[in-house]
């Protein structure tokens, strides 16, 4: 692992982003700086293929590949597999390209290149938590998978989860630390995590880019990354024992919401049968068009001094991403998805809340949503109050009641308050929209387990604190485990594995989830109890839930 320079910034620029940066160094900006794949020859393929298990070599559409071992011998990891060709020189803002073919066998026993974003600030909470102060290189050659399975053959048709990694779509990567998905793999199911194009280089929009793709579409390079991983694992998954026709999308954060923009995507259709949504939810906002998107991008390359797409091609890396350069502005210049007409037709907030979806759902939200925040970037009565009336108009007063803010303290414990109820309580509006269709099953989770340390009562269940528990991962954290979070994590990674099975996370020696009825409105609480149970702060919820069903328009 490469450890790279770190910038420290502001705590409260830290608290807006969630993942915070200031700064952004490069070896190479326009080229791919991976080293070409390490390849054994046809003939120490030949002389040692006695000896090699089923899986030890398998065959995608580009070439042989060779996995490595986990830390439980079981468990069979392929890393860094190339799913598009690198999106460099010519290729950057163009959809993505089928990978090179390579000759012989290619080791897939390293992580490939995180996406080009800016470095983390190791003071700031989710760089503690995560450890992301080590990890792959920055590279616009980032567009590689990583696959975990257990299979001994490539018969075997095991479901597979294919997770998306969150970080406002400016940050992250599928090989963070948490997302070690060892014991999740060893429950039958197939695991994929992917990287994919962020920020500047994932989604910026212009006109000429519209004019040249073919789609009449710019800007949405992230998410057409997505899809080309998701038609990667059905034409290749088969060779891992994975099958292509069970295959469960999940992301948290930014990555729920590309969960979200895939199900309302066209292009996306017949990829996966189900969806795991955590910690995000539709919008109340508009989302930008195309058209709009594309007057930011022209304002965007007049100061970048580039006459033209090629000249902004041209360019390297450093000139989008200059020293001093933070994720504020990056947010501010609207690097997230549109609807183009191609790759979204639509707002997804009318897909999932007017007209539903056609696959199973498993959705949730965590009690302290605005925990970090609350920390990192605290509000004052005076301007909570201020919003509350902008927002909340005639209804005001009411809201105050709910979320007082008699001094600065006690606002920022309501905001806090307001971010986890409006995530809870969109994402139960998804569950009974989508229940009462009666196309589909909705299962809805509130996960309340504050995570052990000294930092408990501060941060309580925070905003990403659940990932640990999916994937099973806690070995990997210098967290104070104790028995009841090995429980939980037991529990809910078997819960996940069910779902990708069955589309239905119950299972022999778990405890009942039903499914979500509108008449009996029970979630799923995943913490030191597990088990369904009726809303808690019900007229506090029932507010929010008749402001957002007026913001949604839902009939």
């Amino acid at each position: 692992m490469k450890k790279r320079r770190n910038i420290i910034i502001s705590p409260l620029l830290a608290g807006i982003l969630l993942f915070s940066a200031t700064a952004f160094s490069s070896n190479n900006s326009n080229q791919s700086n991976l080293a070409p794949p390490s390849v054994e020859s046809t003939a120490s393929r030949a002389d040692r293929a006695v000896k090699v298990k089923m899986l030890d070599i398998v065959k995608v559409e580009s070439g042989l590949l060779s996995g490595v071992t986990g830390k439980d011998p079981s468990v069979k990891i392929f890393k860094g597999i190339p799913y598009a060709a690198p999106p460099v020189g010519d290729l950057r803002w163009k959809a993505p390209q089928p990978p090179a073919k390579w000759d012989g066998v290619r080791r897939a026993d390293a992580f490939g290149n995180w996406s080009i974003q800016t470095e983390f600030d190791p003071n700031f909470f989710f760089t503690q938590e995560f450890n992301y102060t080590t990890h792959e290189p920055f590279s616009e050659d980032s567009l590689y998978l990583n696959v975990y399975t257990t299979a001994k053959s490539a018969d075997e048709k095991q479901p597979v989860l294919f997770w998306i990694h969150g970080g406002a779509m400016l940050s992250g990567s599928g090989a963070e630390k948490e997302f070690d998905a060892e014991k999740l793999a060893k429950k039958g199911i197939i695991v994929v995590t992917i990287n994919y194009r962020l920020g500047i280089f994932g989604f910026f929009a212009h006109p000429e880019l519209t004019k040249e793709s073919g789609g009449n579409s710019s800007g949405n390079y992230g998410l057409l990354d997505q899809i080309a991983a998701l038609k990667w694992v059905k034409n290749n998954i088969t060779a891992f024992g994975g099958d292509p026709d069970k295959v469960t999308i999940d992301g948290q954060s930014a990555g729920g919401g590309s969960v979200i923009n895939l199900l309302a995507s066209p292009l996306a259709k017949g990829l996966y049968r189900g969806a795991i949504i955590q910690s995000a939810a539709p919008r109340t906002t508009p989302m930008m068009l195309l058209k709009d998107k594309e007057q930011v991008g022209i304002k965007l390359a007049e100061k970048w001094g580039a006459k033209s797409i090629n000249g902004l091609r041209a360019l390297p890396v450093e000139k989008f991403y200059p020293k001093g350069l933070n994720g504020l502005q990056l947010m501010g210049a609207g690097y997230s998805p549109n609807i183009d007409g191609y790759v979204l037709t639509e707002n997804p907030a009318k897909t999932l809340l007017e007209k539903g979806v056609d696959v199973s759902l498993m959705i949730g939200s965590t009690s302290g949503e605005g925990a970090v925040s609350a920390v990192l970037a605290p509000v004052k009565a005076e301007n909570f109050i201020k919003s509350a009336k902008a927002k909340y108009g005639a209804a005001a007063d009411e809201f105050l009641k709910f979320y007082p803010a008699g001094s600065d303290e006690e606002a920022n414990r309501s905001n806090a308050a307001l971010s986890s109820d409006e995530s809870f309580a969109t994402l139960r509006l998804v569950a009974a929209v989508n229940s009462n269709l009666g196309r589909v099953k909705v299962y809805q989770y509130y996960f309340d387990r504050n995570l052990p340390g000294k930092d408990s009562e501060i941060y309580g269940a925070f905003h990403s604190s659940e990932l640990w528990y999916v994937f099973n991962s806690l070995v990997n954290s210098k967290r104070p485990w104790e028995d009841a979070d090995y429980k939980l994590a037991e529990a809910m990674s078997s819960y996940w594995a069910n779902f990708v099975k069955n589309g239905d996370p119950n299972g022999q020696g778990l405890a009942n989830w039903p499914a979500y009825d509108s008449k009996t409105d029970m979630q799923m609480e995943l913490g030191t109890v597990i088990g369904a149970r009726t809303i808690a702060d019900k007229d506090r919820i029932t507010f929010i839930t008749k402001y957002l069903t007026k913001a949604f328009n839902i009939k």
